[in-house]
């Protein structure tokens, strides 16, 4: 095959040794024409040794086996970095790792499974916050880290994949687990874990979507745990919540005449969803789509692929976990995700004893902000604070993220400074 290929080549690309100009004594069992160039009434034909294209047929041959090994070394080692996990150090302005920072990317062992998470800050001193995240099953370190690492100057930042999803999705886990008791359970085990690891005495909370469920849930039950509560795209009314959210879509596609999407909202019909698991998770992807479209998502309409596109790219995450994320979202939406769509926090919440502070987007009809406004103003509680987020949506701490973590920084921490250890 090499012969035939050969013969395409010029033979100025060809090594030296192999051209031989043409000549009457040549030996013609030594030779082998390979082009001829005619030009007037000059004819010269090149030639080659039998021999020394063998050799170089041969050189070409070892040249293509050594490549492919570079090739399949490469691959391996690609795969290999993907197959792992880690998280960078943090360094200073000079790029020089911190001394004493904390980088760690866990599994612990929490609620009898090995449960993930990151903790990240710039010195051991500080107070912990632990970022809980939405869905259920939708972890956002990739998207915490990228918007909210300053925070890391002033807290011990730690985000946790809870159980069945992220980093902590199992194939064989036990479904009879995944409730919210258990949820918050975890959480009280997790805290203990951090608070004696970094010898704290509380900590504080951030809670967003399910996760300020959950939240409010645990700093209820543990107030003593906690020294603040922040809550955003906060969650209190779960069905009324849904009723809201598909009102809003229906008359966004009315009032811009997108036929198509009064069609299949229509179709599915006001919540609550009836049908198969698959059936009831179709219906809310539906109507979580044309929420999207007209804004009850994200303020910002090109912010919907954050999320994706930042998990992608993630060093904190596997090729193996990337691939099971979907998976971990869908499992937990069909099991704790059917009791959190009848969660009502107005019939257990009445007063809680650490400060909370609700940052809230005024275009939120994820976890509508009226039904939040709502809360804020029957629930109790040595202080509170409703501080809106005017070009926010269901996710003011990327969306806008600035003014997020200013407050975090320059109000919930300084004002309940005296709570700290």
């Amino acid at each position: 095959m090499f012969i035939g290929w050969l013969t395409c080549i010029p033979a100025v690309l060809l090594p030296h040794s192999l051209c031989r100009s043409t000549t009457a004594n040549a030996p013609a069992n030594r030779q082998m024409p390979i082009a001829s160039v005619v030009r007037g009434n000059l004819k010269k034909t090149h030639t080659v040794d039998k021999p020394s294209i063998i050799i170089f047929v041969r050189k070409i041959k070892r040249m293509r086996t050594i490549l492919i090994k570079h090739v399949i070394i490469a691959v391996i080692i690609i795969f290999a970095a993907s197959c792992s996990s880690s998280t960078k150090v943090i360094v200073d302005d000079n790029g020089a790792t911190i001394p004493n920072s904390i980088s760690l990317l866990e599994s612990v062992k929490i609620g009898n499974i090995n449960q993930c998470i990151l903790a990240r800050g710039v010195s051991p001193t500080n107070p912990i916050i632990i970022y809980l995240h939405g869905g259920p099953g939708s972890p956002v370190i990739p998207v915490v880290n990228k918007y909210n690492s300053v925070l890391e100057k002033h807290f011990i930042v730690v985000q946790w994949d809870q159980r069945g999803s992220g980093k902590s999705y199992y194939k064989d886990l036990d479904e009879r687990t995944m409730n919210i008791n258990q949820f918050v359970s975890d959480l009280h085990e997790l805290i203990g874990y951090l608070k004696t690891k970094f010898n704290k005495k509380k900590v504080y909370i951030i809670g967003h979507s399910w996760g300020s469920a959950l939240g409010l849930l645990y700093v209820n039950q543990y107030p003593d745990d906690c020294i603040a509560y922040i809550g955003t795209g906060q969650s209190v009314n779960v069905p009324e919540a849904e009723a809201i959210s598909y009102d809003f879509a229906l008359s966004s596609a009315i009032k811009n005449s997108n036929k198509h999407a009064i069609d299949e909202l229509q179709k599915i019909g006001k919540p609550p969803y009836t049908g198969t698991d698959i059936e009831v998770i179709k219906k809310i992807t539906t109507q979580r789509k044309w929420l999207i479209e007209f804004g009850g998502q994200y303020y910002d309409t090109k912010n919907k692929d954050v999320g994706s596109k930042l998990l992608l790219s993630s060093h904190e995450y596997s090729l193996g976990e990337k691939f099971n994320y979907m998976k971990g979202m869908e499992f937990s939406l069909k099991t704790v995700g059917k009791e959190y769509m009848k969660l009502n926090l107005f019939d257990t919440i009445k007063e809680l004893h650490v400060p909370l502070y609700f940052c809230i987007g005024r275009k939120d009809y994820t976890t509508p902000f009226e039904l939040v406004e709502k809360f804020y103003n029957t629930i109790k509680a040595p202080k509170k604070e409703l501080i809106w987020f005017d070009k926010s949506a269901h996710s003011p701490i990327f969306e806008e993220s600035e003014k997020f973590n200013d407050i975090i920084i320059n109000r919930v921490l300084k004002e309940t400074s005296l709570e700290k250890n």
